[in-house]
């Protein structure tokens, strides 16, 4: 069964946060880049790191036609992640040389999905991210979890209330 996109991400997000002991990771998000990032994550240190989820080899092809964020990425400017991954599950791809990449594997066993590290990601710059970048990826988090527990715990109180159990 192919994996989706959010799915994928749940796995990284686990992986960033628990395994690499990053201090943010945050999904879909336009905070640091020009583009899209699929997930963005920081370092300790303050080193960004940015993940690239492929559904498919067809949808990694295509990738390369983002002219503008490719040369960001290979002439590491610093307005690009310190470190850039792409992500797969259940094909293989060959990397460009500024990338890493890291696939999502079924181990078909107690483990569930894990991530596998085919090819380290090279430092593309050391420039940290600022306190008021961090600031900004905290409370995108913050909103989201708030719009979350919105669409969760209020939505189901308000039904619950018009349906008379409360």
């Amino acid at each position: 069964m192919m994996l989706t996109e959010s799915v994928i991400q749940a796995v990284l997000l686990r992986y960033t946060l628990d395994e690499k002991h990053h201090v943010l990771a945050v999904p879909n998000s336009t905070v640091l880049f020009n583009w899209e990032a699929d997930l963005v994550s920081v370092t300790k240190a303050g080193l960004v790191h940015e993940y690239e989820v492929k559904l498919s080899l067809a949808d990694y092809r295509r990738d390369f036609g983002k002219k503008w964020k490719h040369a960001s990425l290979q002439d590491q400017m610093w307005r690009s992640p310190n470190y850039f991954w792409y992500v797969t599950s259940g094909f293989e791809i060959e990397p460009p040389e500024y990338a890493g990449w890291l696939e999502i594997v079924d181990t078909r066993s107690g483990r569930g999905l894990i991530v596998h590290n085919h090819k380290e990601a090279p430092r593309l710059h050391s420039k940290k991210v600022t306190e008021k970048q961090t600031e900004t990826i905290g409370r995108l988090l913050a909103y989201r979890l708030k719009n979350l527990y919105h669409s969760v715990y209020e939505n189901k109180w308000y039904r619950n209330r018009s349906e008379g159990h409360g």
